[in-house]
């Protein structure tokens, strides 16, 4: 993951609205490629404490070799695109999104290490 110094990527099955989950640079998923298979992973955003980001100004998208294999959603059964604008203010509390990763069955075992997932935003200091 790609967090910058105020807003940040959550993972551990956080709550909405609350402050759990484990700020994490990475998210580990196994999948049979064999079998064509993906993985929802549920994640958050939420800003440091004393600052937020304005309104649709937050913007999570995929970067990396492999990222056609990658979507992300505001919502678990929603469309997976990526690039994702949240449309509410990024507070201290957390904003759930998720990422959809798929392995398709023309590919060899590997541990991609160059997906991130950066996060831009307009902040204020609250």
């Amino acid at each position: 993951m790609a967090a910058n110094e105020y807003v940040n990527v959550y993972s551990g099955n956080p709550t909405a609205g609350g402050t759990d989950g484990t700020r994490t640079e990475n998210i580990t998923v196994e999948l049979d490629a064999s079998r064509n298979e993906s993985v929802i992973v549920k994640l958050a955003v939420r800003a440091e404490t004393g600052y937020n980001a304005k309104a649709g100004s937050t913007v999570v998208t995929v970067s990396g070799a492999t990222t056609a294999k990658w979507g992300l959603s505001l919502t678990e059964n929603g469309t997976f695109t990526s690039s994702l604008t949240f449309p509410d203010a990024i507070t201290t509390t957390n904003t759930i999104f998720y990422a959809k990763v798929t392995a398709t069955s023309d590919e060899r075992p590997l541990n991609d290490t160059t997906v991130t997932l950066p996060v831009t935003a307009k902040i204020k200091a609250v």
